[in-house]
């Protein structure tokens, strides 16, 4: 059965002589229909919210295609049973392992299927505590816990089985003899695949080695190990070896077991080896120095190995001053300390992951008085159109008001046109230009632009808030001298209040160089507004022929603190401490000021009804009334007449007016007979 997929082509020629009747040319016609090819998108592994929430899925079949014609329908099934339809769609799905088939049909009737699974993994429960959680002013030192629950359970667990790491090997078979006995084949579960070595450098020994490394900032402690025979050959089972750990990505190695003259007696055979003096490494390597039989033996096999130790969470600190940590604990809760050195109130986020479960939960500890804000309006009465007059107040809060790094508070939205998310290892995702981390960077490889690498990444501050951005620093990254051409040259520092549908531009730069790995270039820019949403829009990298990518270690958006941001209530914003602003009708309208010092925030409101003053008259005794009016309107007259029939003739009243509270009174005299009307008025 020849494979049905798109980079393959298959062509066929027969060439007879002396041909009978019963010859007839292989194959069908030229103009025969063939088959579509579907594609139901890559793997997906999702955490749930809650442990009995589902999680909602998007579905991408657009990269199917027919060779010869076009798509007529797309049809998603799971268990055979119909999903979804469409090129794309969103599910919802359940915790556990979801096979989903998306069957295509062309304009021929001719249909084709592919399979994607997607892992809906329940999420891990972290809590988090903190002693104190409040302090009069710094610095403080708080003392915090956290431990996560939730991951599978047990006295030794294989870490490698989530497959979130990176295996490589000395050498493996990649394809000989229609063979792919490669390095990951040793992790994946399935004693009936190997990896084979051919070792051909080390003729007398077969000698080679096989390793799997974390992601960048895990640990886990091995207790112990197993190896499984592979399906043939015992001459090249193992025979001497050494099981190393490293924490320095293999620069030093510590020896954590030596075997010499294993045997394996059978095939599919799992031996297992306790380790004397356990550690925690994020590189382990199986150096094996000898095969059982050198002299008969063409290369160095195995069908498994696994790295058993007990249950280890991997914890992400951020403490919301900066600060960031990644710790490992094997199931004890993991336990930090870490000091304030200004007032604030921070906001600290725990997250914690297990293979491929993850959790976070949060916290807020404030050092000195919480961050206050009022605010007052002047007049704040009146008739449309009307000027006002609004000032601000602010207390408390941080205490170093300069000018900082308004992403601090790592709890913005980050986003990039594109991101390493694993590929050869690598974690070089658009969060790590944010992280305060010297040594994780964001990467693109920008395919679609080659001619540029041009990309963009940006930062959108929560719950609307806004910042006047005067400065940036843009800091390269860890192989920036290595790889001078992935830096990024020219570029431009945009910014938005609305979502980026439109944008302005800030600050814009030529043919900018990185001189060193880690270094950090400020940029002044002229900007005085405040905005929700800052981009940094690369144009094109240092060099583009020789560029397979972009890539930078950290972005800093450099602003003054605090920042204001009003909203009138209108449809107007501003972002001046002390804004004035004109009302054009009458109305009720809730004036909201949101004030941050770039840690926290704090909100406050007024309502302001705008529109004439009311006149009222209270019960008429002994001949008579009492009128009232709002003290605001003092610029108003009291008026009367004695009917309203053209033409009118309205006089001033005279009589004594006192002010009690927030009102003017007045008392007039009113006769037994006839009408007296009164109005207030603008003179």
């Amino acid at each position: 059965m020849l494979p049905n997929a798109p980079d393959i082509r298959v062509f066929a020629i027969t060439l007879t002589t002396n041909t009978t009747p019963e010859t007839f040319a292989a194959g069908g016609a030229l103009d025969r229909n063939l088959p579509p090819w579907a594609n139901a998108g890559p793997n997906q592994r999702i955490n749930t919210p809650s442990t009995n929430a589902t999680a909602l899925i998007h579905l991408d079949g657009s990269a199917s295609a027919d060779p010869d014609g076009t798509l007529v329908s797309y049809l998603w099934s799971l268990n055979g049973n119909l999903v979804a339809t469409g090129i794309t769609a969103n599910i919802n799905l359940s915790i556990g392992t979801n096979n989903l088939v998306l069957t295509v049909t062309d304009d021929h009737g001719q249909t084709g299927s592919a399979q994607t699974t997607i892992a809906i993994l329940p999420p891990l429960l972290v809590s988090l505590s903190a002693v104190p959680t409040n302090s009069a002013s710094a610095p403080l030192t708080v003392q915090f816990t956290g431990q996560a629950s939730g991951a599978a359970t047990g006295p030794t667990l294989d870490f490698t089985d989530d497959h979130s790491g990176l295996v490589t090997a000395e050498g493996q078979n990649n394809g000989i003899n229609g063979n792919f006995e490669v390095a990951t084949n040793v992790f994946d579960n399935n004693p009936a695949s190997k990896w084979l070595d051919f070792a051909t450098n080390h003729p007398t020994t077969l000698s080679s080695w096989i390793q799997y490394q974390l992601p960048t900032g895990q640990q886990r402690l091995v207790t112990h190990y197993t190896l499984t025979s592979a399906n043939d050959a015992p001459e090249r089972d193992p025979a001497n070896w050494a099981l190393l750990g490293s924490n320095d990505a293999g620069v030093n190695w510590v020896t954590l077991d030596v075997q010499t003259n294993q045997v394996f007696a059978s095939r599919f055979l799992t031996l297992t080896y306790p380790i004397g003096s356990p550690g925690a490494f994020n590189l382990f390597r199986l150096r094996i120095d000898r095969v059982a039989n050198p002299a008969t033996a063409v290369a160095v096999q195995l069908a498994e190995i696994e790295l058993l130790g007990p249950p280890s969470y991997t914890y992400y600190w951020s403490f919301g001053d900066g600060a960031r940590l990644t710790s490992t604990s094997t199931g004890s809760p993991d336990q930090q300390q870490h000091t304030y050195t200004n007032n604030g109130t921070y906001t600290v986020v725990l997250g914690a992951a297990f293979g491929g479960l993850t959790g976070t939960n949060s916290l807020k500890i404030t050092v000195g008085p919480p961050l206050a804000a009022t605010l007052s309006a002047a007049p704040s009465n009146g008739a449309a159109p009307l000027t006002v007059q609004f000032s601000s107040q602010v207390t408390g809060g941080r205490t170093n008001l300069s000018s900082i790094d308004t992403t601090d508070d790592h709890l913005g939205f980050v986003s990039a046109q594109g991101e390493n998310g694993g590929l050869n290892g690598n974690n070089e995702i658009a969060a790590n230009a944010f992280d305060n981390i010297t040594g994780t960077k964001w990467l693109d490889f920008a395919v679609n632009y080659p001619s540029t690498r041009q990309s963009w990444i940006q930062y959108q501050y929560p719950d609307d808030l806004r910042f006047a951005v005067s400065s940036y620093t843009v800091t390269s990254a860890n192989d920036a001298t290595i790889y001078p051409a992935r830096n990024p040259s020219n570029w431009r520092l945009l910014a938005s209040n609305d979502g980026g549908l439109s944008w302005a531009t800030l600050d814009a730069r030529s043919n900018q160089t990185f001189s060193a790995n880690f270094q950090k270039q400020t940029f002044l820019s002229t900007n005085t507004a405040a905005f929700n949403l800052y981009r940094y829009q690369i144009d094109r990298v240092a060099n583009p022929s020789q560029a397979v990518a972009v890539q930078l270690d950290e972005l800093e958006f450099i602003g003054n603190l605090p920042s204001y941001w009003w909203r009138f209530g209108d449809g107007a914003t501003s972002s001046l401490q002390n804004p004035q602003h004109t009302f054009l009708t009458d109305g009720i309208y809730t004036v909201v000021l949101v004030v941050s010092d770039g840690l926290s925030a704090a909100t406050n409101t007024t309502t302001l009804v705008l529109g004439p003053p009311s006149l009222a008259i209270g019960p008429i005794t002994s001949g008579t009334a009492s009128l009232t009016w709002p003290s605001w309107a003092s610029s108003y007259g009291l008026f009367s007449a004695t009917n309203l029939a053209p033409p009118i003739t309205w006089s001033p009243v005279t009589n004594s007016v006192s002010l009690t509270g927030d009102h003017f009174t007045t008392t007039v005299p009113i006769q037994a007979a006839g009408n007296r009307f009164f109005q207030l008025r603008l003179p």
